[in-house]
């Protein structure tokens, strides 16, 4: 053991220093793990690179990575945008509640140790809330637990665009839904889907599970290469059990152009095994020791896969390929464009006709700009707004509402018509800053867990239509709403 430890070590020192024969900013990236930690020990340089080697990129995608690389090479801000389920969240790896789940999770750690080597900038952002454009590299990671990568569909444009850190849009976008593909349905809820292997929005046999996962995939990659081709895209199948999940999505990310990276090709031990993944397929939730030993793979391969793409030359863009899904599965796994119901402070400030207005029921909640150009529903008492929501196949729920480090208070979401369940809006930043927060609730859910990232809904039956609710109680600041809306 002792050896292999060595002998990967040494792996790392050699491409650490052929890297410094190159140019500074090849040695500002190598594979220095010992910034990270002891973990590194059980590292594969060589499977990193093996993985690095083996994408197929296209030229969409080369462009997009150039681009990210280029930024930081001359340490221009980045902004990486993280989405996942509760394993991605760092669910259980720092406490309980999971108030330190986002600066826990791997690819926090990842982002934290390319910021250091890449910036020379070791005071990060929590990577959840409190995200600073002035770190060098932003990263926000807005995991939600129970999803998969069909239930984030409905939500991914809102997710997207929303104004996290200073505008700034997302130059990487990472993705890991493994755990929750590996055993979950896929969450669009059409009941009246009973097609011949798919009952109530889940796959009855394994040909049907693997047909929903590979159209959800692609869902998601289609629409981000046709939205926001700019954006580099990255899955990480981060269950270091994963098997079909992992040929599924390789397919998608083969015919796209979009790199893959299985967990368990970045170690050194043979794999699934405790060095990747503590107590068997059954716990999906992980220690710290285990996201920090995949981050440590992830930066080989980060380290790798970047002198690659400084190698690849331009080439004339491609045009999409053809779906690989059938027709009925990419009618079930679609991306909310245009939602069922959308209450947008800024357009009804500049009197954009609207259907309809949310109701003040109590208190002062009053439409006006407390900052130029910056409308929301801002009430400083006691009161109570709502938001009458339709609901489409798969109920979900954005809000984007204000937090600041001084003068905002906290609100509740609810929705009384249908559930007794209680959310809390944080209005409270503990960075010195005052920037807008996104809130994505899956309605169809009916969880009330007052957690970090923990699984929040109202139990909301499909094509349905229901009252949001958000109260401000007593206290000594504001709640502001800039955006309610629902699909």
């Amino acid at each position: 053991m002792q050896l292999r430890k060595a002998l990967t070590v040494f792996a790392c020192l050699t491409l650490a220093h052929g890297a410094e024969k190159g140019n500074s900013t090849d040695a500002q990236l190598a594979c220095t793990f010992g910034q990270m930690g002891f973990e590194s020990a059980y590292t594969s340089p060589f499977g990193a690179a093996r993985v690095a080697g083996a994408h197929t990129i296209t030229e969409t995608q080369r462009r997009a990575y150039a681009s990210l690389f280029a930024k930081m090479d001359r340490r221009e801000p980045v902004f990486w945008l993280g989405v996942g389920g509760s394993f991605f969240g760092g669910r259980k790896c720092a406490d309980k509640r999971n108030i330190g789940g986002a600066k826990c999770s791997y690819s926090f750690q990842l982002a934290t140790a390319l910021r250091a080597s890449a910036y020379n900038i070791t005071v990060s952002d929590d990577g959840g809330q409190n995200s600073d454009a002035s770190s060098g590299l932003a990263y926000r990671n807005v995991a939600m637990s129970g999803v998969t990568t069909g239930g984030v569909l409905p939500s991914l444009p809102k997710i997207f665009d929303a104004p996290y850190v200073n505008g700034m849009t997302p130059d990487l976008l990472m993705v890991d839904f493994s755990t929750n593909d590996d055993g979950e349905k896929q969450d669009w809820g059409a009941a009246e889907q009973t097609t011949a292997g798919h009952t109530l929005g889940r796959a009855t046999n394994d040909s049907a599970r693997d047909e929903e996962v590979l159209a959800a995939t692609e869902a998601l990659v289609r629409y981000m290469l046709e939205k926001h081709p700019h954006t580099a895209l990255l899955f990480v199948e981060g269950f270091c059990y994963a098997t079909w999940t992992l040929r599924v999505r390789e397919r998608v990310g083969t015919r796209y152009g979009v790199p893959v990276v299985p967990a368990k090709a970045l170690f050194t031990e043979p794999v699934p095994s405790p060095r990747c993944w503590r107590s068997g397929p059954a716990l999906k939730h992980q220690p710290y020791y285990a996201h920090e030993r995949l981050a440590h793979g992830l930066h080989a391969w980060w380290c790798a896969f970047r002198k690659r793409i400084r190698k690849l030359s331009p080439q004339p863009p491609s045009p999409m390929p053809s779906p690989i899904a059938s027709s009925e599965l990419r009618d079930r796994f679609r991306v909310c464009d245009a939602p069922l119901s959308v209450y947008d402070a800024i357009a009804m400030e500049r009197g954009v006709p609207v259907d309809s207005q949310p109701a003040v029921i109590a208190g002062n909640w009053t439409l006006y700009a407390d900052r130029p150009e910056k409308p929301g529903w801002i009430s400083d008492d006691e009161g109570i707004i709502e938001y009458p929501l339709k609901f489409g196949a798969s109920p979900r729920i954005m809000i984007v509402f204000t937090q600041g480090y001084e003068g905002f208070d906290d609100a509740f979401v609810s929705m009384p018509d249908s559930s007794t369940n209680r959310f809390t809006l944080a209005g409270t930043h503990r960075a010195h800053v005052t920037q807008s927060e996104l809130l994505v609730i899956n309605a169809k859910q009916n969880g009330n867990e007052q957690l970090v990232g923990g699984v929040k809904g109202f139990g909301v039956a499909p094509h349905t239509e229901h009252v949001l609710r958000i109260q401000k109680t007593k206290g000594r600041g504001k709640v502001k709403i800039t955006w309610v809306s629902s699909c």
